[in-house]
């Protein structure tokens, strides 16, 4: 499989993905010709923004096109897949991290490449052009194709200034939750942690700058330093007073008390404090999640 002067490259989905895909591809210098979308006038809106690309039905962008990115959600990849008529010059990929290749045995069967390249990062309505092609620079995309799908895609990943990691034999399920865990529950754990932050009596809107700011300097403290080294607070204090104090306090919310517990335990995990304080700490986060 060759990407040539001939190819024409085509997205379906105009979503967040479809758009930060669409930007990345085009700064990169690959022919992206036509998008399409479930809501034609959501494909036309992002075409507004790219120079010499189409807005097309997705009947006219299978027919049309070599290589088709399917950035849709995952419950609708397999009757997307399995409704169009692909032809065996093609090359159909999906962008899920969860799902395998099955979802696109229909075009499998009619002759098609499959593949999958899946963006270990997130995207958000509100990215501007350069904001949604730089979310591709210095991440991690899984792939999973075959030969020589599987090369086209690996040197893609390249040249959007991403790495890639092979996602055959794995488990999806796993691979994709955490995922989920470094994305959507770190949103989660700040807004638990906002509100935490609201019931000491300060101001939550202040709490949410703090907390984010405190947060975002923790990732980053992980850039250059290990689990262990970049833990800060009782725990590699090992200040099991202090998380006493903690738990007590959090009486009133159990379900905030047992994050903290079930948190504390997996930071534990990581640390490399003396054994017996760190049974004693085990044993008070422990109990206080059989409660």
């Amino acid at each position: 499989m060759v990407l040539n002067d001939m190819s024409r490259i085509g997205i379906i989905g105009a979503g967040r993905l479809g758009k930060a895909l669409a930007h990345a591809l085009l700064a990169a210098g690959y022919p992206l010709e036509m998008i399409s979308s479930r809501q034609l006038s959501d494909a036309e809106q992002l075409v507004s923004l790219l120079p010499s690309v189409s807005s097309v039905t997705v009947d006219n962008l299978v027919q049309e096109c070599d290589f088709v990115f399917l950035a849709v959600p995952d419950e609708y990849i397999s009757e997307l897949a399995s409704s169009l008529s692909w032809n065996s010059s093609q090359a159909v990929i999906h962008s899920s991290g969860s799902l395998n290749l099955d979802v696109l045995s229909v075009a499998k069967k009619k002759g098609s490449w499959t593949g999958c390249l899946h963006p270990v990062q997130t995207f958000l309505k509100s990215d501007s052009p350069s904001e949604s092609q730089d979310r591709f620079n210095n991440i991690i995309c899984g792939i999973e194709a075959d030969p020589p799908l599987d090369v086209w895609l690996m040197e893609l990943v390249q040249s959007l200034g991403a790495y890639s990691v092979r996602l055959e034999n794995i488990d999806r399920a796993l691979y994709h939750s955490a995922a989920v865990f470094a994305s959507n529950y770190t949103v989660a754990l700040l807004s638990a942690a906002t509100r935490v932050w609201s019931l000491s009596g300060l101001s939550e809107e202040k709490g949410r700058v703090a907390l984010r700011d405190i947060m975002s300097a923790s990732i980053n403290n992980l850039a250059n330093n290990t689990f262990s080294d970049a833990i800060t607070g009782p725990i590699v204090r090992e200040d099991w007073q202090t998380l006493e104090k903690h738990l007590n306090a959090l009486d009133a919310e159990p379900r905030l008390q047992k994050l903290y517990s079930q948190l504390g335990l997996e930071l534990l995990s990581a640390s490399q404090i003396d054994l017996e304080v760190k049974i004693k700490i085990t044993e008070l986060l422990e109990s206080n999640l059989q409660k």
